[in-house]
Parts: structure tokens; C-alpha cells; sequence
């Protein structure tokens, strides 16, 4: 019996056995960790990864005249540019420059609302025109109204200040999200004007 005891005795106090079980022990965290994060989350974790770095551009192709059964032409193709402004460290740039040059302060928003009021003049100047698809119009008291309402209104929301799912916010990110949801005319435009009131990574903070 004392010979068993001594061995376990001798086992325990071994520096070498001591470093197995703790490099064991941290080994089997290590695997459960990655089980967990693997097989467990592996879905909800590569779905956050895919809406942060991919972007889908969608671009349609040419459909072709369409004529009716005795060759009148009854819809035909028509060349249109359309114009996409994408953030980009150029834009920091020309706000640092600016707000140099000009001694006051000048932000990236500012630069790129100076951009899209010049490419309006420089179409209509043309001949060309604008087209202006956001559900917001102003009446005739001078107030800002939705267009739109329901399940189309909380999508136009949901794009504007980029929420894909409330669900995967919580805590104070989670009161902002429903916030800017339940946003009022009047501060979904002043966020689209200035970009400030929005989530994290959406204009401004």
C-alpha cells in the first residue's frame, strides 16, 4: 500500500508528468475552443464574415428590342451610365487638404456632397437629368414625409444605415439599431445629408 502511495507520490511531483497534464489540459481547451467555433458557430460566424468583405454589384445585360406579332417595335434598348461614389482614402485626402486651405473644419461627407452637386450641375448642364428614387419628399408645409411605409419602409431604413439583421446587435448597439429603425423623417435625412447619428461603419458615429 505505502509502495503505491510512493508511486503516485513520485507520478505527481515528476516536473515532467506536471507539464504533460497542464500542456494536455490547455490542448483540450484548444480543440474545444475550435469545435465550438468550427462546427457550433461555424455558420453564424462565416455569415458576419461574408456581409463585411463582400460586396455584389449587380449588372445587367442587354435584353434586346421586343416587337409584337406584326413587327411593331414595342420596347427597345437605350445606352444609360449610371455613376456609383465609393468611399475611398482620396476622399480623407481632399477633406484634410480642404480643411488646410480653407482654416475651418471640412469632413469626408462634406467632400463627397460637394462631389455628387457638382456631377448634378455637370448632367443638367448636358441636357441630362438626375433620377431621385429615396422615399422622401417634402409637403407643402415645409415638412420632410416618408413615401414609403410597412415592411418597405423598415428595408429603406435597414439600407440606410446599414443593418442587415437587429438580431446580431445587443446591449447599447442594439438600442441604436432601433433607434435609427424608428428613426423620424427628419433624422433619416440629416444622417443622409451629414452621416452622423448612424451604426458603426454607416457615415459618421
Amino acid at each position: 500500500m505505502n509502495n503505491k502511495r510512493q508511486i503516485l507520490k513520485d507520478i505527481f511531483t515528476n516536473r515532467i508528468v506536471l507539464m504533460g497534464i497542464i500542456l494536455s489540459s490547455l490542448f483540450a481547451i484548444l480543440i474545444y475552443r475550435l469545435f465550438v467555433l468550427q462546427i457550433l458557430e461555424g455558420d453564424e460566424h462565416l455569415a458576419s464574415f461574408n456581409y463585411k468583405v463582400e460586396k455584389t454589384i449587380e449588372i445587367s445585360g442587354s435584353r434586346g428590342n421586343i416587337y409584337d406579332c406584326n413587327g411593331n417595335l414595342l420596347a427597345y434598348n437605350q445606352l444609360a451610365y449610371t455613376v456609383t461614389l465609393e468611399g475611398t482614402e482620396k476622399t480623407k485626402e481632399i477633406a484634410a487638404r480642404r480643411t488646410r486651405e480653407e482654416g475651418k473644419q471640412v469632413d469626408e461627407n462634406t467632400v463627397r456632397n460637394d462631389v455628387i452637386f457638382r456631377l448634378i450641375t455637370l448632367l443638367e448642364n448636358n441636357g441630362d437629368h438626375a433620377i431621385y428614387n429615396l422615399p422622401l419628399k417634402v409637403n407643402n408645409k415645409g415638412k420632410i414625409k416618408f413615401t414609403l411605409s410597412g415592411a418597405a419602409l423598415k428595408r429603406f431604413k435597414k439600407d440606410a444605415y446599414s443593418i442587415a439583421n437587429i438580431d446580431s446587435f445587443s446591449g447599447k448597439e442594439r438600442k441604436k439599431a432601433e433607434k435609427c429603425l424608428n428613426a423620424s423623417p427628419e433624422e433619416v435625412y440629416e444622417f443622409l445629408r451629414t452621416g452622423k447619428g448612424g451604426m458603426a461603419g454607416s457615415g459618421s458615429m
